[in-house]
């Protein structure tokens, strides 16, 4: 069975009551322009482990010890000792070790888990569940007649809700734990909706294959190609701007220069509104045309680079330039295809880099503007979040109809689909921020998302943007009607495999066309993309160079070959690797790697070059795998020693002092 990537409920954000919002303000951005930060996955898993144990204690030292004890009791526990703290570091280990055993649940009764089901679906970990919140989930969603509170109370007693007790008694619950998937039942939130299609509403072409999309634009890059993003609209200082007001969001001068203007005790009990700034196209598309024909669609090209971004495979310079980052991207381009597609989607369930949502909203209208209060202390990442767990439910109940073994071959009403959501979960894009700290506007006026109307302009855009584009452009849905009037969607196999432990393994969707490499001399090659290149496409652009001005054309020679001469590369190990790629190197291109090899190591000139020598064998890695030295390699000679950029040694060492590390420097050698 091949090994999968799914999208889990993150447990890493919750809202006021829990107080771990300030870790978000240490993120560093290098790539603000993209309109958010870059996704570093290690970082942020561990940061949802951390912080679920943190709120799960805190939540723990809620209780009474009797509570306690009779949770364990429960669930079959003995808990030693009889100090607090004690008791609480045993159950705290005790309940997120239960979550491996398949028959954790099993001790409940069938409508516990089914609301613990539904709640898991349509509340992010550590979101406020208020008590009328609980009553609609379970009268007017879940279809029950009988009391909820005895199975709240069930919920409770085996530790997976907690009664938040900071503001009063019983004011609302907690769910805590991010329970895995295959332990709960399938729960149909979203009543069957079949659509009503009228003939001549036909399905819309299959999107292209989205791995091919992905190998385009990376393939572009390595072959020299331009790709140029559109100016900011505004300015963002990541850091934060002294103002009161701006904090570290985007921001109009012009704004916050008319704000200063005002009397700053006056104001601060006044209510302000400032602008976010957000682009509407992010790539310039008349610096790319040749990869904009390539891809077919410059949203698709968009958003597929804000993706590529999140796992820092692209990069960004001053000149809003993308560049390619050929070591990370070959690390992924070693996963099977299958596991490589589910990276790529489990990272776009997270990436708040990602603020493709608003702009759909945004382009709806020219006057239609995203606005939110005028105060330093909610921090941007804050309202990137918010279109991370809104994402995040439209995924879980997706999931829902992915396991659902009677509709699966089902066409979904979108329009229904969008107003069903808007009443079981109306605050979809409010977890974190009440709906007054922002929101969008038209024409100076605002939306109210408490208005249906509203809500199906504003987070009902959102969700039907995701689901025509990203969903679409990934292969994971289907649509019918026009490219501008989508009237249905149904899951693909692809669709239910990225979505669903449970659905089985299904081929990764390509372009019927194998591709084609053509030998242009000895050693220069031009490649015609297909199914059957990426070993091949792999292979050139880690040992050759891209030829200028004349995309997918490599030619071998320079610091890729020398490196693996480096690393113990021969000409006969290559001319096998040629061969295993299922492309064979011409006579002419063997003899040079020859005539190179022979020469290889003779001597070694450098001219005004900056080092840094380590001083065992284990630092080189670290530092590559934390991001330090991105942007910054010229050349490894050898694990303990690598040449970097003269104009980013400032900047290096800023990133290993703010590390903790203490490189000492040395002028100049002679």
């Amino acid at each position: 069975m091949m090994d999968r990537f799914f999208l889990d409920n993150d447990g890493n954000w919750d809202d006021d009551d829990w107080d771990d919002e300030e870790g978000w303000d240490d993120e560093e951005w290098d790539d603000e322009e993209f309109d958010g930060p870059p996704v570093n996955m290690m970082d942020l898993m561990a940061a949802a482990q951390a912080a679920e144990e943190d709120q799960l204690d805190h939540a723990l030292h809620q209780l009474t010890v009797k509570e306690l004890r009779q949770i364990a009791q429960r669930r079959g526990w003995r808990l030693m000792g009889t100090a607090k703290d004690d008791l609480v570091a045993q159950m705290q280990t005790l309940l997120l070790e239960a979550r491996q055993d398949p028959y954790m649940l099993a001790g409940l009764s069938e409508k516990a888990r089914e609301l613990l089901a539904a709640t898991h679906t349509l509340f992010n970990i550590n979101n406020t569940i208020f008590q009328d919140q609980w009553e609609f989930l379970w009268r007017q969603v879940l279809k029950h007649e009988e009391p909820i509170t005895p199975v709240v109370q069930e919920l409770e007693s085996y530790g997976l809700v907690y009664r938040c007790r900071s503001h009063g008694e019983d004011i609302h619950h907690h769910p805590i734990l991010n329970m895995p998937e295959y332990l709960l039942p399938v729960v149909a939130l979203i009543p069957q909706h079949k659509a009503t299609i009228s003939p001549l509403k036909r399905s819309l072409p299959a999107a292209r294959p989205f791995l091919e999309n992905v190998e385009a634009i990376i393939n572009y890059l390595a072959a020299g190609g331009l790709l140029r993003l559109t100016p900011p609209v505004g300015e963002h200082n990541p850091e934060g701007h002294p103002s009161p007001w701006v904090g570290n969001w985007p921001y109009l001068p012009e704004e916050v220069k008319k704000l200063s203007a005002y009397n700053l005790y006056r104001a601060f009990y006044e209510r302000h509104v400032l602008t976010v700034p957000i682009r509407r196209q992010l790539v310039d598309v008349a610096s790319c045309q040749p990869l904009v024909t390539a891809v077919g669609d410059p949203d698709a090209l968009s958003w597929t680079l804000t993706l590529l971004q999140g796992l820092q495979v692209v990069t960004l310079d001053e000149t809003l330039t993308v560049s390619l980052s050929p070591e990370r991207w070959n690390m992924l381009i070693s996963l099977p295809r299958q596991q490589l597609l589910g990276v790529l989607c489990q990272v776009w369930g997270v990436h708040v880099g990602d603020v493709w949502e608003l702009r759909a909203v945004l382009n709806q209208s020219p006057e239609m503007s995203v606005w939110r209060l005028a105060d330093a202390k909610v921090p941007y990442q804050t309202l990137l979040m918010e279109l991370v767990m809104g994402r995040q439910t439209m995924l879980r109940l997706l999931r829902g109809l992915a396991e659902d073994d009677k509709r699966q071959d089902e066409w979904f009403s979108l329009s229904d689909f969008v107003r069903e959501l808007c009443q079981i979960r109306p605050s979809l894009h409010y977890n974190l921020l009440m709906p007054d700290a922002w929101g969008f506007r038209q024409g100076g006026k605002p939306f109210n998302p408490e208005n249906e109307g509203d809500w199906l302009k504003t987070s009902g855009q959102m969700v039907r943007a995701a689901i025509c584009g990203p969903l679409y452009w990934m292969n994971m849905v289907e649509l019918r009607g026009s490219p501008d009037d989508v009237v249905a969607f149904r899951l693909t196999d692809t669709g239910r495999f990225l979505l669903s432990p449970a659905a089985p393994n299904t081929a990764v969707p390509q372009s019927t066309s194998p591709g084609e490499a053509i030998w242009l001399n000895d050693r220069t090659v031009q490649i015609s993309p297909g199914y059957e290149m990426g070993a091949f496409l792999a292979l050139m652009t880690q040992l050759g160079t891209a030829v200028p001005n004349q995309p997918f054309t490599y030619r071998l020679d320079g610091a890729g070959l020398e490196k693996a001469f480096i690393a113990g590369e021969s000409p006969d190990t290559l001319n096998r690797l040629f061969l295993e790629s299922g492309w064979r190197l011409p006579n002419a291109g063997l003899d040079y790697l020859e005539e190179v090899y022979h020469r290889f190591g003779l001597a070694h000139l450098y001219d005004d070059l900056t080092v840094i020598e380590f001083s065992d064998d284990m630092a080189l890695p670290e530092l590559r795998a934390a991001g330090l030295l991105d942007n910054c390699l010229v050349h490894e000679f050898s694990h303990r020693l690598v040449a970097i950029r003269p104009e980013m040694v400032a900047t290096l060492l800023t990133r290993l002092e703010g590390r903790g590390y203490t490189p000492r420097v040395t002028e100049a050698v002679s």
